[in-house]
C-alpha cells in the first residue's frame, strides 16, 4: 500500500476522525435507547449496512489505487478477519445490551485500550 497521507489533506484527516469519534458514540447511545426490543442479530445487520454504505464513498472516491491481492491466502484471511468480526459485533451488541447505560458499556469497550498499553 502507498502512502496515502501524502494524497490526503491534514483538515480532512481530522473530520473524517472526528466523524468516525461521533458514529462511535452514537453507537452506544443508539444501543442503549433501543435495549431489547431488538434482537441483536438486528443490530449487526443494522451496522454491517451502514458501514458497508460509509465504506463505499471512498471506494468511490478511489483516494488510494485499489489493488486485488494474489493467491488464496489473503482471501483466507479476510474471509477469516470477518468472522472474527461479526463474532465479535454480535457479542458487543449483546452485551450492550445488558447494560444500564451507554455510560457503562462504553468504559467497558474502551478498557481494551489498557490491557492493548500493557500487552
Amino acid at each position: 500500500m502507498g502512502n496515502v497521507d501524502a494524497q490526503l489533506p491534514r483538515w480532512l484527516a481530522i473530520i473524517i476522525c472526528l466523524c468516525g469519534s461521533f458514529c462511535s458514540a452514537m453507537v452506544f447511545i443508539t444501543v442503549s435507547n433501543i435495549g431489547r426490543r431488538a434482537h441483536w442479530a438486528q443490530l449487526v445487520f443494522a451496522f454491517a449496512i451502514i458501514g458497508t454504505c460509509v465504506a463505499t464513498i471512498p471506494l468511490i472516491s478511489q483516494l488510494a489505487p485499489l489493488k486485488w491481492p494474489r493467491g488464496v491466502v489473503p482471501y483466507i484471511v479476510i474471509v477469516s478477519v470477518g468472522c472474527c468480526a461479526l463474532v465479535g459485533q454480535s457479542t458487543f451488541n449483546y452485551g450492550m445490551q445488558l447494560c444500564q447505560s451507554a455510560v457503562t458499556s462504553s468504559l467497558v469497550r474502551q478498557s481494551d485500550l489498557i490491557f492493548a498499553f500493557i500487552y
